[in-house]
């Protein structure tokens, strides 16, 4: 219990600091001791009040041109994401989560800063939108999303003001789709509410540390810690 709670506040103040990844660390770190069909509903529930939290916290730098076409391709890839993650093999959702870590987690670290000229209107935007509807609703994998907002955006503010709207709408889609599919139950509820208040202090924590931390070398030392473990857990499904 104590190491759930230690995740739970380490990962949404990772979130507070960087805008994304809470998700990847989360359910990565808990991955290890638990069934990844338990943690990922946990994880969608702490994830909705955080959400409202950042919306509000940065409504001002909101941009409905970035944001609202996004969330439009992310619904398309939501529900057969949804699908898979209920009926795949535990072992396999774990192997592909893993792989979707490691190169994920590769992109942001090495990928390129921003898009080029007009690609914000190409096909690779609406592939990009809908892989990562499909990631969000098989694993709860948001930082697709994040990696292009990242790269469209000019600032800190502008970047998680989007991120947070488009994660705001697929979460909401998924978890009415987990609660008709009953991947959502009532003790996952009740567990997940036990969780909220110490989500949102690491929140806090992290949204006051990014005012006096380098965010670069935070989100740095993230990706690597990621890249290591989305290793760990793939070999250790093989």
């Amino acid at each position: 219990m104590i190491w759930l709670w230690f995740v739970t506040l380490f990962s949404f103040a990772v979130k507070g600091l960087c805008g994304f990844a809470n998700s990847l660390v989360f359910t990565t770190l808990l991955s290890f001791g638990d069934s990844i069909v338990h943690i990922t509903p946990i994880n969608l529930l702490l994830n909705y009040p955080s959400h409202i939290l950042m919306i509000w916290n940065y409504r001002k730098a909101i941009d409905y041109k970035i944001c609202l076409p996004l969330c439009g391709m992310v619904i398309v890839g939501i529900v057969p994401g949804v699908i898979f993650f209920k009926n795949a093999d535990i072992s396999t959702l774990e192997i592909i989560f893993g792989i979707f870590v490691v190169l994920i987690a590769l992109d942001m670290l090495f990928g390129r800063k921003k898009p080029a000229q007009g690609a914000q209107n190409s096909w690779k935007m609406g592939l990009l939108g809908v892989v990562s509807g499909f990631a969000c609703g098989f694993c709860n994998i948001g930082v697709l999303v994040g990696a292009y907002v990242g790269k469209v955006t000019d600032d800190t503010d502008s970047f998680k003001a989007n991120v947070t709207i488009v994660y705001f709408v697929a979460d909401t889609i998924k978890m009415v789709m987990y609660a008709y599919l009953s991947i959502l139950t009532v003790d996952i509820l009740l567990e997940s509410l036990v969780l909220v208040p110490i989500s949102l202090l690491g929140l806090c924590l992290g949204i006051k540390g990014s005012k006096m931390i380098n965010e670069a070398a935070v989100k740095k030392m993230v990706l690597i810690m990621l890249i290591l473990s989305g290793l760990a857990l793939v070999i250790n499904n093989l």
